[in-house]
């Protein structure tokens, strides 16, 4: 988009940063932080670095959570205002800052790594292999300098999404720094600074004209490789994808010769396509459907498709979701690319429109009236932050800097990192469903005052703002109005707490004015007319509009700007019947759908009016909170539901319960509180609403359960227990579910307008430390929970370290981790076990080890080698080079640890003889080592360095001996499970094994044609490595991990034969050895339960393990041999396959 107001800066940063360990993992906070130094280096800034500590920091309980908010809205915070126009400081405050989460943006490149608020490895350069230029056409058809931008089939395309010199422009970078830059207490931040950047090129600058001019393909390309960047990364933990965001600021209007006009607002719209109308938004879309038909293109997919067709067809399929700018001129409705879902509304649910809003001097937000509306794309259209925003920019010449621009471009990454954030927030949503959230808690106010111009009623959406401006704040704690049906989907341990007040007043409106329009439009289809009669209404003839093939602008880039009257028609009516047929599917009571083995907790004074089904996990809330079954006017007002009495139903108690919430319950387990303790979004102590005028009425079906609050008394509407139906007893309140464990019973009562079935209810409590009872008096039932005393924390462990999480817990009995266990299920109690207890860092130990001893083999098998292959001739020389490279795959099945270990290694060594029969060597190494057990991960780089000798007495024996040092550095990820709390974990670490080894052989068998050596070794094993912690839903837990020296003995015998080919000296080697290990066979570890005690855990034991070798060697030549084994060692719980190429020279 074009900027209007520009004031450039251009200060560099000058500090070395170091960020808080609270916000950002280890690997990338040191990775960022080295970026941020050299850069500072490059930029001439030679004052000494000083360390800055973010003092943002994330609540964790509600007490502190208003000193949280403050603490994130440091000076670097306020220097873009949007991020206070948008709350973003209440979502860090709760920890959500767009961390873990894939966001793209399609622009002018970016300045990556260059630029000090771009760098680090968070930021991605999206390339497109293979991009090509499908059809011709001109870029930047409003140019007058010549430079139109001319493309064709063969021309250059950019390399990837870096900023390139000479082709884009500061834009991207601008729009970049928005979305995600860094935050480092310098400068400015972006909305989701944490998040993971990934940046697309246009191949042009923000000159790039959105009319019908860009090639389809070209964009499909680019567009496709961001969305499936964004939606490989973005995934569940059962591994489908949840889709993403893509920011689309780039490029400019149509332009038409000055014909000197105003828009409705003051603005100059002499040079610009107009979309005041139906009329003229249909004529442009007219006019790419015109150059889509006239288009030559060399693949024939893209006949008929415009390159805004290109962008749904690249997400439609990746839940994927497209950000882009209504435009920057004084029209009512947006350009045709953010409106393209009035004409293709089966692409609405992946599309947002973004309008801007300015400040004014007294601090209050309201819309830039001279820039477009949100008109006809209302329903998918927010108002967000586009005056005057400071981010970072590049000059012509790629020297990074900073500025402050305006437009709508700086409106939509504003959008788009709070669509990342939400993302983050709602961790079991999909975009498409984030997407929802955030139209849905947009504000439209200033305090208590409405936006000025904003003409809709409260949940309405308008003309002007659409939705209105984003509220980070309020879509922290849910979804604030259901757009249909609303399938929630939580993976097991998940949590989820909605506070707000969900209604469906917005679907209410639309589907008054998708009628009104359906009517209008079917009256059109019957009889098609150029013109629009009198048999049409004033509001009909304003909805529809004449049918518009021309206009008197002279349109600058189209040749042939007229539509043929027959191709107009035919349009209208092809997406007049899309319209219409979206119209009769869309379901226009909202409504809920619970799934997965989730809790989702609900406490607003709900009004939707389409119902409430559990399929699966666990629905909490108030009686008010599970929506109406009546639009408004359908209820007697003056009747409020009985809730507190159980009384027979009358005839104003049938009203009353006519307009109660209906819920079903299938599957999973549903129930009502009176009070609820949200630390899960801070809220803090929330409670049942008296004063709400409808209660629920529920049903529950066989597979189903229906949960009673112990501690609590709830007033409902009806509930029916169908044959087979379950009931338990539950709690959110640990003071209650201690109570219960101290042995003092605990009660509850559920008062209904009419109970049945209450005696098919089977008891289903599943807990693992308590026992139910439920009793029925009337209309009211009570259920009772008490502790089952012959069950104890180490009734669930089934394996030692579960036993030494279970004696703590049981010798604590408090802490956080203990209050989550006591009321915990059966199962929930042995999974938190596992988890915790989970041995795969410890057995990465054990991988390295292995991995360790396969190294070692190879250098034993450098310096001590046999066979014919290696009797290379020496030169002139007593010295020798030699490399080998190594790849090994491990399988260890330790404890909970069915665990892969892929290791690689690169040695390059050279030895010289110090005597006649001794020779000593030094060597140099690199790797990797990739650990993985189900969704835990461990990748190390590693660093090898070690020195070797061997001594030879006579021809009757020889002895091997050195010491190999290997140095990894690891990122690690793990999921831990707590209850039904999920935390996924990421941290870096470094681990240092050395070994000391020594071997002798016995050579009185060897003869010219065969050798066979027996031997023995002994090798000494010093392991270790780094703490780490972890967290899982506010609960921190820290493992140390102790040393290990370990020793390993071994008996083996080894042996070669010259095999009989004429043409080179080849030998065939074979070993097979026995170990033997003791001492520290086990890795263990210290693990702080998050307060509630200290457990003592170890991983897989090492003991006993038999090896493998079988390879040939070939002598090259005079000073060459060349040689390929493999290496195999097994044990009843580790088997390794390894593969060994070596080159030998003598010099």
């Amino acid at each position: 988009m074009n900027r209007v107001f520009k004031s450039k800066w251009s200060v560099a940063h000058q500090e070395y940063v170091v960020t808080d360990e609270n916000h950002r993992s280890r690997g990338k906070a040191a990775k960022s932080a080295v970026a941020l130094a050299v850069t500072a280096l490059m930029l001439g800034a030679g004052a000494a670095s000083a360390a800055y500590v973010d003092p943002g920091f994330v609540a964790k309980n509600s007490s502190q959570f208003a000193e949280a908010v403050t603490s994130w809205e440091t000076p670097e915070y306020q220097k873009d205002w949007g991020l206070t126009a948008l709350n973003a400081s209440t979502a860090y405050a709760l920890g959500y800052t767009g961390k873990g989460i894939a966001v793209g943006i399609m622009d002018s490149g970016a300045l990556m790594q260059i630029h000090p608020d771009l760098t680090g490895d968070r930021f991605h350069a999206v390339k497109v292999p293979g991009q090509s230029y499908g059809s011709s056409g001109d870029r930047y058809p409003q140019h007058t300098d010549g430079n139109l931008g001319h493309y064709e089939p063969g021309a250059a395309v950019p390399e990837s999404g870096e900023w390139q010199k000479g082709v884009n422009d500061t834009h991207g970078t601008h729009v970049t720094g928005t979305v995600g830059g860094n935050r480092d207490g310098s400068e400015f931040h972006g909305v989701a600074w944490g998040a993971d950047v990934y940046v697309g090129n246009t191949g042009g600058t923000d000159d790039t004209n959105y009319g019908p001019f860009e090639d389809p393909q070209y964009f499909y390309q680019g567009w496709s490789a961001i969305a499936k960047a964004v939606s490989d990364a973005n995934r569940f933990s059962d591994g489908t994808t949840r889709g993403g965001f893509i920011n689309n600021s780039f490029g400019t209007n149509m332009r038409v010769k000055d014909n000197g006009s105003k828009g409705p607002d003051g603005g100059n719209t002499g040079v610009h396509f107009k979309t005041n109308t139906a009329s003229e938004t249909e004529y442009e879309y007219f006019l790419f459907q015109q150059d889509a038909k006239n288009r030559v293109n060399t693949d024939s997919h893209w006949n008929g498709r415009s390159f805004v067709d290109a962008a749904y067809e690249a997400v439609k399929d990746e839940k994927v979701v497209q950000v882009f700018t209504t435009g920057n001129r004084d029209f009512a409705n947006p350009f045709y690319r953010p409106l393209y879902p009035y004409f293709n509304p089966e692409a609405e649910q992946n599309w947002v429109a973004v309008a801007a809003m300015e400040q004014a001097d007294d601090g209050s937000y309201t819309l830039h009236s001279t820039w477009n509306e949100a008109g006809e794309a209302k329903w998918w259209t927010v108002a967000a932050p586009g005056r005057a925003i400071y981010s970072s920019i590049t000059d012509d010449d790629g020297n990074p800097s900073y500025a402050s621009l305006s437009g709508t471009s700086m409106a939509a990454p504003h959008v788009t990192g709070a669509l990342t954030v939400l993302m983050q927030r709602y961790d079991q949503m999909d975009a498409l469903q984030v997407r929802d959230v955030m139209l849905t808690t947009a504000t439209h106010k200033n305090g208590d005052t409405d936006f000025d111009g904003w003409t809709a009623a409260d949940g309405e959406v308008d003309a002007r703002y659409g939705w209105g401006m984003p509220d980070l704040k309020k879509g922290m704690y849910g979804i604030g109005q259901f757009l249909g049906k609303f399938d929630y989907n939580m993976r097991a341990g998940s949590l989820d707490v909605w506070s707000n007040d969900i209604s469906q007043t917005a679907l209410d409106q639309r589907k008054r004015e998708d009628l009104a329009w359906k009517t209008a439009a079917e009256k059109w289809m019957k009889n098609p007319t150029m013109t629009l009669g009198d048999e049409y209404t004033a509001e009909e003839k304003t909805m529809l509009g004449d049918v518009m093939t021309d206009t008197t602008d002279d349109i600058i880039g189209i040749d042939n700007q007229t539509i043929p009257e027959a191709d107009a028609i035919a349009w209208r009516k092809a997406y007049y019947q899309k319209r219409i047929d979206a119209i009769n599917a869309r379901a226009y009571d909202g409504s809920l759908v619970k799934r997965g083995e989730g809790t989702l907790v609900m406490t607003g004074n709900n009004t939707y009016r389409g119902g409430t089904t559990v399929e699966g996990g666990k629905l909490l809330g108030f009686a008010e909170s599970f929506g109406t079954s009546a639009a408004p006017s359908a209820v007697k007002t003056s009747v409020l539901v009985t809730r507190l009495a159980a009384v027979p139903a009358a005839a104003d108690d049938t009203a009353a319960s006519s307009n109660n919430g209906k819920v079903v319950v299938n599957g999973g387990t549903f129930g009502l509180l009176e009070k609820y303790n949200d630390q899960f979004t801070m809220k803090g102590e929330l409670t049942h609403n008296d004063a709400a005028d409808h209660s629920v009425d529920v049903t529950v079906n066989p597979g189903g359960t229906f949960q009673i609050a112990a501690g609590q008394s709830v007033s409902m509407g009806t509930l029916e227990f169908k044959d087979g139906a379950g009931y338990t007893v539950g709690s959110t309140d640990t003071d209650v579910l201690k109570e219960a464990y101290a042995g003092n019973a605990q009660t509850g009562t559920v008062t209904t307008t009419g109970l049945t079935g209450a005696d098919l209810a089977v008891a289903n409590p599943d807990y693992a430390f308590f026992k139910t009872e439920l009793k029925a008096d009337g209309n009211t039932l009570t259920g009772t929970l008490s502790r089952d005393v012959t069950k104890s924390f180490a009734s669930y462990a089934d394996t030692a370290n579960g036993r030494s999480i279970a004696g703590a817990l049981e010798g604590a009995a408090s802490g956080p981790l203990f209050d989550s266990q006591i009321g915990a299920s059966k199962t929930d109690v042995q999974n938190t076990y596992r988890s915790l207890g989970d041995d795969f860092f410890l057995n990465t130990r054990n991988a390295g080890i292995i991995n360790g001893m396969t190294l070692s083999r190879a250098v034993k098998d450098q310096a001590a080698g046999i066979g014919e292959g290696r009797k290379a001739e020496m030169a002139d020389g007593t010295a020798r080079l030699w490399a080998t490279g190594i790849g090994s795959t491990t399988s260890l099945d330790y404890g909970l640890s069915d665990m892969d270990s892929d290791f690689y290694a690169g040695l390059i060594g050279a030895e010289v003889d110090v005597t006649t029969g001794t020779k000593l060597g030094l060597f140099f190494g690199a790797g990797t080592t990739n650990d993985k057990a189900g969704s835990s991960k461990w990748k190390s780089d590693d660093i090898h360095v070690g020195a070797y000798g061997v001594t030879k007495f006579g021809n009757t024996a020889a002895a091997t001996y050195g010491v190999i040092h290997t140095h990894q550095s690891a990122d690690a990820h793990r999921t831990l499970q707590v209850g039904s709390s999920l935390g996924m974990n990421a941290f870096s670490g470094d681990t240092n094994i050395t070994q000391v080894f020594a071997e002798g052989a016995y050579k009185g068998f060897n003869t010219e044609k065969y050798s066979v050596e027996p031997y023995a070794g002994l090798s000494w094993i010093h392991a270790s490595g780094d703490s780490f912690s972890e967290k899982v839903s506010g609960m921190t837990f820290s493992t140390t991990t102790e040393d290990q020296n370990l020793e390993v003995t071994t008996l083996g015998v080894r042996g070669s034969i010259a095999l009989p080919l004429a043409a080179a000296k080849v030998s065939l080697k074979g070993d097979v050895a026995w170990h033997h290990f003791f001492g520290d066979n086990r890795a263990k570890a210290v693990m702080n339960l998050a307060g509630s005690g200290v457990a003592h855990l170890k991983g897989g034991k090492l003991s006993n393990m038999a090896s493998l070798g079988l390879g040939l060697e070939a002598k090259l030549g005079k000073m060459t041999t060349l040689g390929i084994s493999y290496t195999g060692a097994y044990d009843g719980d580790a088997t390794s396959n390894g593969v060994f190429a070596n080159l030998r020279v003598n010099f």
